[in-house]
């Protein structure tokens, strides 16, 4: 089984997407960049210190965070769309 951000969409390797493929990543996109910023503040993430870089479990962690975070987000989107 593949990992989460592994999506298996068309013939990637050889570049052949339908009209539909394209469609639905282009979608899936956008409603990815439109919940970011909500994803973010649900976070709550704080930034780095000034000239200090976050370590690789501290990465990892944050993403794992930041995963869970859009999850919920897009929860809270459909709920105010279906009313």
């Amino acid at each position: 089984m593949e990992g989460p951000q592994e999506y298996k969409v068309g013939n990637l390797s050889e570049g052949h997407l339908s009209m539909a493929e394209t469609s639905y990543i282009q979608q899936r996109y956008r409603q990815f960049l439109d919940l970011m910023p909500l994803t973010i503040a649900l976070a709550g993430l704080p930034e780095s210190d000034h000239g200090k870089a976050f370590t690789e479990d501290q990465l990892e962690a944050r993403a794992m965070t930041l995963r869970k975070a859009y999850r919920q987000a897009r929860a809270v989107a459909k709920a105010c769309i279906e009313g």
